[in-house]
């Protein structure tokens, strides 16, 4: 009961303080929107939904509040009409205007997204390109052919020394594991990334390029070029892109034609 009448007293509250400063809290509130639609607009094109829903929230708890404290009169219907259209058309020229989704009968809004996204797809596929040209570049094939890497650590020491240069360019993290038990790398990526990976996915991954994606951030690819192994790729920042599989495949035959 306590409860219940501290929430009421809260309530009436802010209704008289909306009372009080009627135009304040509106006014604040869209200054609030247009600085979101400014400066930060993605931030502002996630919540347009929910700030539409405050919106009119303001207007029908502000009415409320005003039929409670002086009662509804039919008589001043041109009012209350005025009121309702202010915050429409508010409504239409700062939260709808910028997702007008048709013109001619063209969806413009999904449009516009997907050239932006498909803009923004492009250019870091270009920039992941040239991370991978700029490792082969880096690559001396004499020194290659100096070092031993007659054992599988030794083997999978120097393709990870490969690995990292191209991690270190893209923002990610690259490991490279053994293949041979599956017991024992199922093992050792449990522990490692704290996942469980099922014989049915182990399945789909133990093939030659095959790809397993288990979290949003981790790319594993398999290969057998000169050894069966796993190529983990994760990242905490980056997007993870189709050309960054096939880059670090790739890299791992260019390094088996240096190692030969």
């Amino acid at each position: 009961m306590v409860t219940g009448i501290g929430v009421f007293t809260g309530l009436f509250k802010v209704g008289s303080f909306i009372a009080k400063f009627k135009w304040i809290v509106p006014i604040c509130f869209l200054v609030y929107s247009l600085y979101l639609s400014w400066f930060k607009t993605s931030v502002y094109e996630e919540l347009t939904y929910n700030l539409r829903k405050t919106w009119y929230f303001l207007l029908i708890f502000a009415m409320g509040i005003h039929f409670n404290a002086v009662g509804f009169n039919a008589k001043d219907w041109q009012d209350y009409l005025l009121y309702v259209s202010i915050f429409v058309f508010v409504d239409l020229a700062i939260f709808q205007t910028p997702r007008i989704s048709k013109i001619w009968g063209t969806e413009l809004t999904a449009i516009e997204k997907n050239n932006k996204d498909l803009t923004k797809t492009i250019e870091m596929g270009k920039a992941r390109d040239a991370n991978f040209s700029a490792v082969i570049k880096s690559m001396n094939p004499n020194y290659f052919k100096q070092v031993d890497m007659n054992t599988s650590a030794k083997y999978l020491n120097s393709l990870g020394s490969i690995m990292n240069l191209y991690a270190n360019l893209c923002d990610y993290k690259i490991d490279v594991y053994q293949n041979n038990n599956p017991q024992i790398l199922i093992q050792q990526l449990t522990t490692q990334y704290g996942i469980k990976i099922s014989q049915e996915q182990y399945d789909e991954l133990n093939v030659e390029k095959g790809v397993l994606q288990p979290e949003t951030n981790m790319v594993m690819v398999a290969t057998s070029i000169v050894e069966n192994i796993v190529i983990v790729v994760t990242s905490q920042k980056s997007i993870m892109l189709d050309n960054d599989i096939s880059n670090v495949y790739d890299l791992a035959i260019i390094h088996s034609w240096l190692k030969k």
